[in-house]
């Protein structure tokens, strides 16, 4: 992209090569609002979930940290790393994204709690199809709601469970699954087909490897600097409440209220500077 460009230039420069047509002022809010919302409410919906996800799982927490920390040791001295808060951490840097627990953990957050639960509506074409044995006719609206997909048993054992390592080579080679669900789930390259939280196929989110670094980026450098743990006082924030409705009644499971992207409370977290050896 041209230095002083951005998307938003071309959106004010393009038109119908057909009819010379541009944008109306109209058109041009409605892209503006799904610029903004789709920006910035996935990575944080996100980032969020892998944060409330981590601290109910205290030693995949402890890990991640431990290897973010010996990854990155201070620059500049412990002392002065702490004081000045210089830590190592690029974003988008090819070390960072060497952390494969980082990416694992990220991944089965949004597989849990994924950042549009509701469906990514596709249109039937030319002369309908066929389903699972059930016809549908042509221009109907179908889709398969995240939440529901990646939760499926078929793809994911123990699918109500926070489980990263599921997601991790070494892992996967020594527990691997049952053969339809080996046949779904591809860890590390580029996800599989059960597991969409940025949509698939040409409509898919063309923002989410940005989202990828940015989330990345913000866990990480939180990580490297505090120590964190849940508010004992409002722990309960953001969990269910451990009865109710299906869904509702998971106590570790983040709580997520569909608004076509995802609406959610807490988790109160509290944060204290990390302590290096020799201060």
């Amino acid at each position: 992209m041209p230095e002083g460009q951005d998307i938003w230039s071309y959106l004010l420069a393009s038109h119908d090569p057909k009819t010379g047509k541009k944008f109306t002022h109209e058109e041009l809010v409605s892209e503006a609002s799904l610029f903004i919302i789709g920006g910035t409410d996935g990575m944080i919906t996100a980032a969020t979930a892998t944060l409330f996800y981590l601290l109910h799982d205290r030693q995949v927490l402890d890990q991640l940290t431990s290897e973010l920390r010996q990854a990155f040791p201070p620059s500049g001295g412990p002392a002065e790393a702490v004081q000045n808060g210089l830590c190592p951490i690029r974003f988008a840097s090819p070390e960072l994204a060497r952390i494969q627990l980082l990416s694992a953990c990220i991944d089965e957050a949004m597989r849990l709690s994924p950042p549009v639960p509701s469906i990514l509506p596709r249109t039937i074409g030319p002369g309908g199809m066929v389903i699972d044995g059930e016809f549908f006719p042509e221009g109907l609206d179908i889709g398969i709601p995240h939440y529901s997909l990646q939760r499926d048993p078929d793809y994911f054992q123990e699918p109500l469970a926070y489980k990263p390592r599921r997601w991790l080579m070494t892992d996967y080679e020594s527990n691997k699954p049952e053969p339809r669900s080996r046949s779904k789930l591809i860890p590390g390259v580029g996800q599989a087909p059960s597991f969409t939280p940025f949509g698939a196929g040409r409509s898919s989110c063309i923002g989410k490897f940005m989202a990828y670094q940015e989330i990345s980026y913000i866990l990480a450098r939180l990580m490297w600097h505090f120590d964190m743990k849940l508010d004992p006082q409002q722990a309960h924030i953001g969990e269910g409440t451990g009865t109710g409705q299906e869904g509702r009644e998971r106590k570790n499971e983040f709580q997520l209220y569909c608004r076509f992207v995802s609406q959610q409370y807490g988790p109160v977290i509290l944060f204290r500077k990390r302590k290096l050896e020799g201060l």
